[in-house]
């Protein structure tokens, strides 16, 4: 079921971890199996827990860029979901396999000063 949706989430960055982590891949796809306690009682995933799985995406796609996530907080960045798009194609269900892609569309840098 790998057309259930399509994520894509954009998160800050900055140059400094760029140059740490060498090229960046712009896509990460992970693949999931539904469990049972992401569905309700007729086995369809709640609409909650496909954001939660678009976080296992951007990790990967973190750890394929080099770094762990923790790693990057270390170094001082915090990196932002600014959106999320869900085309929900249709339903998932309990047991079904799904295809999640985080894909870094472009970076842009937000930051807090004090």
């Amino acid at each position: 079921m790998s057309d259930v949706l399509n994520d894509e989430a954009s998160a800050g960055g900055d140059d400094e971890v760029e140059r740490h982590a060498g090229p960046q891949p712009v896509e990460s796809t992970v693949e999931l199996e539904v469990r049972y306690a992401e569905t309700d009682q007729m086995g369809v995933v709640h609409h909650a827990n496909y954001v939660v799985w678009f976080e296992v995406a951007r990790t990967r796609l973190c750890e394929r860029s080099g770094f762990h996530y923790a790693d990057i907080e270390k170094l001082g960045y915090l990196l932002m979901v600014t959106a999320v798009h869900v085309s929900y194609r249709r339903a998932a269900h309990y047991g079904d396999h799904v295809e999640l892609r985080a894909i870094r569309r472009q970076r842009r840098c937000a930051g807090v000063q004090s």
